[in-house]
């Protein structure tokens, strides 16, 4: 359920920047799992270029890749967010905190 929350909660988070309908959380699902098997086939240029065709990204796979090793992080993906001042909702940001408790400490 609770995931059934936040992907719609994403999908309109994403309609909302975009300023017109452009996913429902079906097609997100969906935009999700095929980019998975992209990227566990080719791993992240296979996702990259996935993105790319699906998204048609006026920037370059050089760009992208180094934006995608920033989102991979909960910090990089926070950093994103407010330097372009946005704020996710509530539940994708909980899923973002859940996921940053869970990964192991590296200053030890």
């Amino acid at each position: 359920m609770q995931h059934t929350q936040a992907l719609k909660a994403f999908a309109d988070w994403m309609n909302q920047l975009v300023g017109k309908p452009f996913m429902d959380e079906s097609q997100l699902e969906q935009f999700m799992f095929k980019g998975m098997e992209r990227y566990q086939k080719h791993g992240i240029p296979g996702f990259i270029e996935y993105i790319s065709q699906v998204v048609h990204l006026p920037i370059s796979q050089e760009a992208m890749m180094g934006l995608m090793k920033q989102m991979m992080t909960p910090e990089g993906m926070s950093e994103i967010l407010s330097q372009l001042n946005m704020t996710p909702p509530a539940q994708v940001n909980e899923l973002m905190l859940k996921r940053k408790q869970k990964q192991p400490r590296r200053d030890r």
